[in-house]
């Protein structure tokens, strides 16, 4: 009786093995029918364009007088199966400056990209750039902010030329308007960086307050070599920024 237990035993064993082979196996084929739709399912997500996200690439902002920094904001949506999560931005310039939260978009969400323009002493229309790269898409997007930086002191020209030929004599005197662009009054405090030897300046008060000249002639009409200089324009205008002004200056030789 002890040997026929010990084959029934031994039957039963193997017919339980048998079972767990096949819940194995069953096993191992539903994760592969999971990885093939997992795969097709990146392969959709990734042939649709990241930058469908962004409705507004380009932001245009307004930027306040005097502000010396300018918050920007990007919306974005996401249109697929799976969460957006940025991995990755690159910025165009130093002054646009971007941190990414780490926080992921579930699908049918939207998403805020945050960032901040820092103009320092640019003026004039500006137009900076960020490449955002997400995870699961091969290539990145860009996004821009567009804005104009107000002055609140401005100068007629940045810069002279004295030619030593020309229309303009090599030692004729040529005029630099200083005006204020706002409502605040503002007052030249200071002319430096340039030697008695190159030029020789005349500071007129036109409106006090709101418009300077300086008349500037250079001091040899006709130098052994080409001079250049940066005259810095010093002022108490309630703008940083206009608080210093650069006017560059430059003399032709006369035998070049």
């Amino acid at each position: 009786m002890q040997v026929i237990r010990t084959e029934q035993q031994a039957v039963c064993s193997k017919h339980a093995l048998v079972r767990v082979r096949a819940v194995l196996c069953g096993l191992a084929f539903a994760i592969a029918l999971v990885s093939i739709a997992l795969a097709q399912q990146t392969v959709s997500v990734t042939e649709r364009p990241i930058a469908e996200a962004f409705a507004n690439p380009i932001q245009r902002v307004n930027a306040a007088q005097g502000a010396l920094s300018i918050p920007v904001e990007w919306v974005y949506t996401n249109h697929w199966s799976i969460p957006l999560l940025a991995e990755r931005i690159d910025s165009s310039c130093g002054c646009l400056a971007a941190q990414i939260d780490h926080q992921q978009i579930a699908p049918g969400a939207t998403g805020i990209l945050r960032a901040t323009l820092t103009p320092g002493a640019l003026r004039g229309v500006l137009r900076k750039s960020l490449s955002v790269r997400f995870v699961g898409f091969s290539k990145p997007v860009e996004i821009s902010v567009e804005t104009t930086i107000p002055s609140s002191v401005s100068l007629s020209q940045q810069q002279l030329r004295w030619p030593s030929s020309g229309s303009l004599s090599s030692s004729e005197t040529q005029i630099i308007d200083v005006t204020s662009m706002t409502d605040k009054s503002f007052a030249i405090t200071g002319l430096l960086g340039l030697q008695e030897s190159q030029f020789t300046i005349v500071q007129k008060t036109i409106t006090p307050g709101k418009h300077y000249q300086l008349h500037i002639t250079p001091a040899n009409p006709h130098p052994a070599g080409a001079l250049s200089a940066a005259l810095q324009i010093r002022t108490n205008s309630p703008d940083p920024r206009d608080q210093v002004l650069i006017l560059l200056m430059y003399q032709a030789s006369a035998h070049p």
